[in-house]
Formats: structure tokens, sequence, C-alpha cells
């Protein structure tokens, strides 16, 4: 699963375990569940009063609303977001 976002500047990748589906778990709604939390969180930020990229929190928030959905699975995950001259990069 994937997201890019002019307006934000930012784009985020998410790579499903598939190994999970020996336990009935379909690791792409985990991770397309996971990037569409991420880019809530981003619009949310950018809208907020620290429009500085924050990666790590908000990889948290969307990994908390994942859970709260109790969805199952995990996946690796890299965004990355320009803001003025700088290229802020998560890579889990």
């Amino acid at each position: 699963a994937f997201f890019a976002s002019h307006p934000l500047s930012a784009f985020g990748l998410a790579d499903g375990v598939g190994g999970w589906a020996r336990h009935g778990v379909d690791s792409g709604l985990f991770s397309r569940a996971l990037l569409r939390n991420v880019h809530a969180e981003l619009r949310r930020r950018a809208n907020g009063p620290a429009s500085l990229p924050n990666l790590p929190e908000a990889a948290r928030a969307a990994f908390g609303e994942v859970r709260e959905a109790q969805i199952r699975g995990s996946s690796t995950l890299i965004l990355a977001q320009l803001h003025m001259n700088m290229l802020s990069v998560l890579n889990l």
C-alpha cells in the first residue's frame, strides 16, 4: 500500500507481512489501514500549531488507531515528508 500527497509533501509505503496469512489474517488490510491513518494524522498535524514533520508520532498515532480497530497484522513502513529544505524519513 502507498500514499503520495503533494499538498503535504509526503509519501508513505507499507508492505504487509504475508506470514499472517496462515493465521487467516489479510496483511494488506493492516498495511492499508496503517497508511490511511498515517495520512489522516499528517493532514491533522499540518492544520495544527505544530506543522513541523514528526513522522514517529504520526506512525505511533496511526498504529494506535489500527489497534483500536482490532485489525491484526504487521507491516514494514517507510514515511517521508519534505518541510522547507529538510527531508524527514522514517523507516521501520
